[in-house]
This record gives C-alpha cells, structure tokens and sequence, in this order.
C-alpha cells in the first residue's frame, strides 16, 4: 500500500531549479539641445567624466559643427547625416566606445540635414527581448508658412514594425 501525500503537506519541491541569465545590459540615452554652441557641448559631456553610468548613447539636436566637423570627445564615437554647404546640420548621435563593444549600431541618413537613424543590433539587447531597436533623432523648424513644420509626423513617427524611440526637438512652441 502507498502512502498519499496529506491535505497542507508537500511529498516533493516544486521550487523550479535557478537558471544562470547573463546580465542585461542597461541602456542609457541622453538626448540634448546644445543650441550650436561648443561651451554647452563641452559642458555636457565634461559632466559625463563624473557619471557612475556615462550615457551609451546621446542624441544632440544643433550640435556645434565647424569647418565640416563635429566636435570630438574621448570614449564617443559621432555620427551625423551628409549635409550641403550653407546647410545648417541640426541633428547628430554619439556612441560610447563601450556599447559598441557589444552592440552593432548602424547609422542611416535621409539626405536632410534635420533627421537621423541609429539602428542597433544585438544578440543579448535588452535581454534578448529583440533584437533590433531604432532611435529616430529630429529637429524639427518651422518652415516659410507659419503653420507647417518641415518634418512632417508621417516622417517622426513612422510604423516599422519593431521598437522606436523618438528624440529631438519639435519646436512645439506656438508662433
């Protein structure tokens, strides 16, 4: 004869075992208007030297540019559209040397100088959740006609079919 187990008693564990996850890397983006100026620039990222957790990534909207170049800052790689002379650049991302150790990242550029694409890719993004994620950087201003801006919100806020995070400045001020 065979013992049953009684009503409140447990006969064996059904703690499930532990599994050994690697650990999710956190992502950390900044997004800032640095009004074309190298003081605010510098100021930014000078305050990155004295983060536990510098950015991975940081979307700046009127970064300063001269001569054809983007500023530089040790441990950041930039990233910015093609633009024209006499065109204004509005919008450009910096990657930490460290998330690209770890992470593809791909830019991808309109031909305008006021929007740019960031794609990463990884295996363990986020935890494996996805493998994709894109951040979409804008500026956006306002064009001849008072009521209409020149990024439209087809372009802000398209339908990819993955995850998207929307950066910029919208200029959602009223005229």
């Amino acid at each position: 004869m065979t013992s049953r187990p009684r009503a409140g008693k447990m006969s064996h564990n059904l703690t499930p075992p532990q599994q050994d996850l690697p650990p999710v890397p956190l992502l950390s983006i900044v997004q800032h208007n640095s009004l074309g100026s190298w003081d605010v620039f510098l100021s930014l990222f000078n305050s990155f030297a004295s983060a536990l957790h510098p950015p991975d990534i940081v979307c700046l909207q009127h970064p300063p540019f001269w001569r054809s170049r983007l500023p530089s800052f040790g441990g950041f790689k930039s990233f910015c559209p093609p633009h024209s002379l006499g065109s204004q650049l509005r919008v450009a991302f910096y990657v930490s040397s460290s998330f690209l150790s770890y992470a593809t990242v791909l830019p991808r550029f309109i031909d305008r100088p006021d929007v740019a694409v960031l794609d990463l890719f990884g295996i363990e993004l986020f935890g494996g959740s996805f493998t994709q994620f894109r951040i979409l950087n804008l500026y956006n201003l306002w064009s001849q006609r008072s009521s209409v801006r020149t990024v439209s919100p087809d372009l802000s806020f398209p339908d990819d079919g993955f995850p998207l995070l929307v950066v910029g400045d919208f200029q959602s001020t009223t005229r």
